[in-house]
């Protein structure tokens, strides 16, 4: 019987024209790099969820808006995750990270320079193929 796929959301937080990125930590995905967020608890909408998440990991209020993208990503034969993917235009606080190594921001000529986790590759060049086209 195949495994459902863990729901997960992220948040792709945008100030001028830039990108937050996180670090997870070397113990967990080697310290690859992720849009910030988290796995939906039963019972929650996906904005919810990551507005729990942004605030448990940063320490951020924020306004989540429209979806941009979902991901149906295959890590092993029987583990895979469902990744949404919000715009979030505007947050309030001050950003600590309290599950990640580090945040930066990045605009999307320095993505190559990050290695994201292998789910949010897909999100980063959906970003950068809107930036190119405007």
């Amino acid at each position: 019987m195949p495994l459902l796929p863990l729901q997960v959301c992220a948040g792709i937080i945008i100030d001028k024209n830039k990108f937050l990125l996180c670090q997870r930590k070397e113990e967990k995905h080697k310290g690859a790099w992720e849009f910030p967020g988290g796995k939906v608890e039963a019972k929650e909408s996906h904005q919810e969820a990551l507005k729990r998440e942004l605030k448990e990991e940063l320490g951020i209020s924020c306004e989540i808006g429209p979806h941009f993208q979902s991901i149906l990503f295959k890590y092993e034969k029987n583990k895979q995750l469902n990744l949404h993917c919000y715009i979030i235009n505007s947050f309030s606080g001050e950003i600590h990270c309290h599950t990640h190594t580090q945040a930066v921001w990045i605009t999307a000529e320095e993505a190559p320079f990050y290695k994201l986790l292998p789910a949010d590759l897909p999100v980063m060049e959906k970003l950068i193929r809107q930036k190119k086209s405007r």
